[in-house]
């Protein structure tokens, strides 16, 4: 991008951008109101100062503008107590201002005529209703996330989030998932446009999109102080349109301070949830525990008082899961397979972590933070439910480095500058099973499926013995000009990374099938085939206006997106059975530029910041990280692997032929693919997705809401959600045509699981003409060349949130959504506009669900807490494998696949049958006791999912004696111990 396009989209942001602008630390919270006297006549040129333990610098100061209106921004989160003071009026204070990440809180001032001396001071619950901010979030504190029972862990915080899912793989009963590698979705969203943030700043890797679907990094509990996430109306900051996720850090404090959190569970304290009905469903086993921990601690405090604090967090923990029949190899012949009963199969994954951050107030104006976390994890035994252990993956990610720093320099009460940087060094190392030698051969039996001896060459055991760095650094720089109604910020983001990856590094290349003990066949593999690609620049500039006029706060802005990656020149080395290659470098894959408005008003009803109207519209374009770059990459359009026979005719399990050739020789067949080691670029991506303005896929989103305090404590809100999305690409299958096709139609099945589509006749499937059978020439084009295609979420969500006694806390709501999509538009094959299959209207029920979560103190310093969640079932699936000689008869000739082959027809159309609804409800006793004056040690039990809930999560979904058996159920009953210390 050149310095004049730089130039050029700076000034359309401010043409395009009207009055003045707002924005805050995704890390920070606000405070601001009007001051009036007893008249109610507005007082400017009234000092604000708003006080907090939180804050090195102690206060914040801000003066009311002439219409009496004052903001205070950047407030870390925290306890704060806000002073108004005027000469010949009495001073106002307000104390118990609990003020959250992203909030901004109400606090009037109401002065009447006295002397200074004479202070006037109110306590009361802290604001509920944010009367001048659009944005939907949820703010999960310290306290609350270690007093209600949910896995420390980002499928936790899914379960306390109303409207918010994650996919069926990743439902959690106390942490039995582990941290995996997954995101929230929410409101009809993208799980991968999500965003994970620590301290407001990314630490998501490049791999796809580039979103927090894709993390090595897990954050470490003992070092938040509060986890924010924002679900909907997001500001000109953010470019992407799912769930937020930031952690903010804690930072230490004048007084030195102590965390101590541990807990961990095993196998003898889980049930066994296999009823009677799963058993009928052909499920027999599940998943069980093996083991589970979490060790956490972490101490600050100051190293040079109101200058200089510290805060240092450590965190061990992981997972263990026996999957069911899954056992080690115990037979000594490396050629043969007997399990091992006595020794199954587990799953392993665990996290180290280790983090420090420091706070400087260098003076005071000028505020620096420098953090850094060590970490290593793993994901052991990847795999292990399919295979031997012997054959799985090691899947180690260290070392893990993640580098943040920041500057904030309010120059004046009505100017602040802030900046910040990241950098992720991500190390990525397979490896091998301990025991298993390079040497060692994969063998898959045929018959069962079963591989034994050593990892496969399969998707999952990509970049095997190589190592894989995800690396990346962002910057970020903001300047906000403050008056009491007006604020004005104005901001840079950018992103450079790379992804740097092998591929499949197969045991000698090598590796074989054979069918009850014998040789059948073998496969030769062209690796290890590394691939680097990287992004340039991902620059993001933004201007936010907030501009309060009397009730009413409109929240303006615009973003302008730029995005460009690109594949270096690189080399394949040689391997065993192919040359080495080299690649030439390809720019601008992609190419993006965007502006995305972002529109907002809240109206404060009464006046009195109780009762708010709000309303919201936004684009944001959809998150990449350098999957196009991936994709172009001709590094990874080689042809991997190839097939040939083989007929151990000596018995000595050698293929004794000359493997270097490709034709049938000895013991070999010929190779089944004569491409092989070459590369074979069957999809490419047209210039019309890859360059341009506005060609980028993204995201709308609207909203409305209303949110009212009730009582002191305890607020309401009711938010109806739209989303919806365009620019979607296609896969145009440039050979073909759709007369290219012929029509057939076969009959459902006869069963009456399928409910209406039980034994029915279906048509509208058709075949392609053998004359273009396996003619493939894929090109990425705009879908609208072909016809119109949507994709919209509408849905309502009804929440509350009730602060009450001493540590009271009850939470929760509904949500109820449905996304519609029509994907009716015919690009190769007829059979895409199918009637009732490519128009698809879930029921409501399919996405309405019901979360609360409460802790209520009890007599003898007890304390209970609960979390409860009622949750739509997941999709059932039927699709039929149909032989050729049903087909031939409609179809008036063979399958182009010929007379052996089939063709799979989905039965049931999507999202038409599901699986019942389910409750898992968990339970937390906790006995707290109290040493000296600032101590506290709370022992905890835990019973999750305590009705033993046996909800299936996924099933098979090809029609015949296993259909619908489970292969996912819900974690049964678990009991969990743990403690914490608080010093």
């Amino acid at each position: 991008m050149t310095l004049r396009q730089c130039g050029g989209a700076l000034a359309a942001l401010f043409l395009l951008a009207s009055g003045t602008a707002f924005g805050q630390s995704a890390a920070s919270g606000s405070i601001a109101g009007v001051v009036k006297d007893t008249t109610g006549a507005v007082l400017p040129g009234v000092t604000v100062e708003a006080a907090s333990p939180v804050l090195i610098e102690k206060v914040r100061t801000a003066v009311t503008d002439d219409r009496g209106n004052y903001k205070l921004l950047d407030l870390r989160p925290g306890s704060y107590t806000v002073t108004f003071t005027l000469p010949g009026f009495s001073t106002f204070k307000r104390d118990g201002i609990e003020l959250t990440t992203g909030f901004t809180a109400t606090v009037n001032g109401d002065l009447k005529v006295g002397s200074l001396e004479e202070t006037v001071t109110v306590s009361g619950a802290a604001p509920t209703v944010d009367v001048q901010r659009v944005s939907a979030s949820q703010v999960l504190s310290r306290e609350t996330l270690d007093s209600i029972p949910t896995g420390r862990t980002i499928q936790g915080y899914a379960a306390l989030t109303v409207g918010a899912a994650v996919s069926s793989g990743l439902v959690d009963v106390g942490g039995n998932q582990g941290e995996r590698y997954g995101h929230i979705a929410i409101h009809g969203g993208r799980e991968g446009d999500g965003m994970l943030n620590i301290d407001g700043m990314r630490f998501n890797n490049m791999v796809n999109s580039g979103s927090g679907a894709n993390r090595h990094y897990f954050i470490n509990q003992g070092a938040v102080q509060e986890v924010n996430l924002e679900t909907g109306g997001m500001n000109a900051e953010s470019d992407t349109a799912g769930v937020a996720v930031n952690a903010v850090p804690k930072d230490g404090g004048n007084t030195f301070a102590f965390y101590g959190n541990v807990n961990g569970t095993n196998g003898s304290l889980q049930s066994n949830n296999i009823t009677d009905a799963l058993r009928a469903r052909g499920a027999n086993a599940a998943t069980s525990l093996r083991k589970m921990w979490d060790y956490n601690a972490g101490i600050g405090g100051p190293l040079k008082k109101d200058t200089l604090w510290f805060y240092t967090a450590h965190r061990w923990w992981g997972t263990q899961s026996y999957p069911p029949n899954t056992y080690y190899d115990k037979n000594p012949d490396p050629f043969q397979y007997t399990p091992d009963l006595d020794r199954p199969g587990y799953s392993d994954l665990y996290q180290r972590d280790n983090s420090v951050r420091f706070t400087y107030q260098a003076s005071a104006r000028h505020k620096f933070t420098f953090s850094n976390s060590f970490q290593n994890s793993c994901y052991c035994f990847q795999a292990v439910e399919t295979r031997a252990p012997e054959a799985s993956i090691d899947f180690r990610y260290s070392p893990i480095n993640l580098f943040q720093t920041t500057w904030s320099y309010p120059r004046t009460n009505k100017l602040l500058v802030e900046a910040g940087m990241s950098y992720m060094h991500n190390m990525t190392n397979p490896s091998l099973i301990e025991g298993v030698k390079d040497t060692d051969i994969s063998i898959t039996e045929a018959t069962t499926g079963i591989v034994y001896n050593s990892p496969p060459g399969s998707v999952q055991v990509a970049m095997l013995g190589t190592d894989v760095y995800y690396g990346q650094h962002n910057e970020r720089f903001s300047v906000s000009y403050i008056t009491g109604s007006h604020a004005l910020k104005i901001g840079t983001q950018t992103r450079q990374g790379v992804a740097d990856f092998g591929s499949i590094d197969v045991n000698q290349s090598i590796s074989y099938t054979f069918r009850n003990g014998a040789p059948l066949s073998l496969t030769q593999w062209a690796t290890p085939a590394p691939s680097v690609q990287k992004e340039k620049l991902n620059l993001g500039i933004f201007l936010q206006d907030q501009w309060t006029l009397n009730r009413l706060t409109l929240n303006l802005g615009v973003r302008y997106n730029y995005q460009n990656s690109y594949v270096p020149a690189q080399e394949r080395p040689a391997t065993r059975f192919v040359p080495a290659a080299r690649f030439d470098k390809i720019e601008n894959v992609p190419n993006w530029h965007d502006v995305t408005p972002r529109l907002g008003a809240a109206y404060d009803v009464f006046g009195n910041g109780k009762t708010a109207i709000k309303g919201y519209l936004g684009r944001f374009v959809n998150a990449h990280g350098v999957s196009y770059a991936q994709l172009s990459n001709p590094a990874n359009a080689i042809v991997l692997r190839a097939d040939r026979t083989w007929t151990d005719a000596n018995g000595n399990f050698t293929p004794d032929c000359d493997l270097v050739s490709g034709v049938a020789n000895g013991e070999c067949g010929a190779l089944s693919d004569r491409a092989f080691g070459t590369v074979r670029i069957t999809t490419r991506l047209d210039d019309s997705v890859l360059s341009g303005f506005a060609v980028r896929d993204y995201t709308w989103q609207a909203n409305a809401a209303f949110q009212h305090e009730i009582r002191p404590g305890l607020g309401l809100n009711i938010g109806y959600f739209r989303t919806w999305f365009g620019n979607f690409t296609a896969t145009d299958n440039t050979l073909v045509t759709p007369a290219d096709f012929d029509p057939f139609c076969v009959t459902a099945p006869t069963d009456s699981r399928l409910g209406d589509y039980s034994g029915r006749q279906m048509c509208g499937l058709y075949d392609v003409n053998p004359s273009r059978f396996g003619q493939n020439n894929n090109l990425i084009v705009p879908a609208k060349d072909f016809g119109k295609r949507t994709e919209v979420f509408d849905g309502v969500d009804i929440t509350f949130n009730y602060k009450f006694g001493k540590g009271g806390l009850l939470q929760g709501g509904t949500g109820i959504g449905r996304t519609v999509t029509d994907n009716c538009i015919v690009i190769d094959s007829p059979q895409a506009v199918r009637d009732g299959y490519c128009k698809i209207t879930p029921p409501w029920s399919a996405n309405t669900q019901l979360k609360l979560a409460a802790v209520y103190p009890l007599p003898g310093q007890f304390q209970i807490a609960a979390n409860f969640q009622n949750m739509p079932g997941f999709a059932q699936a039927a699709q039929m494998l149909v032989a050729n000689g049903v087909i031939a008869p409609s179809l008036g000739r063979n399958l182009a696949a010929g007379a052996a082959g089939t063709a799979l027809v989905d039965v049931l159309p999507a999202n038409t049958l599901f699986e019942d609804r389910f409750n898992q409800v968990d339970l937390r006793l906790t006995k707290i006791l109290r040493v000296g004056k600032t101590g506290r040690i709370q022992a905890r039990f835990d019973a999750y999912n305590i009705t033993n809930s046996a909800s299936v999560l996924s099933s098979v979904s090809r029609i015949g004696a296993q259909w619908l058996r489970p292969t996912n159920i819900l974690g049964a009953r678990t009991i969990k111990l743990g403690a914490q210390v608080d010093w």
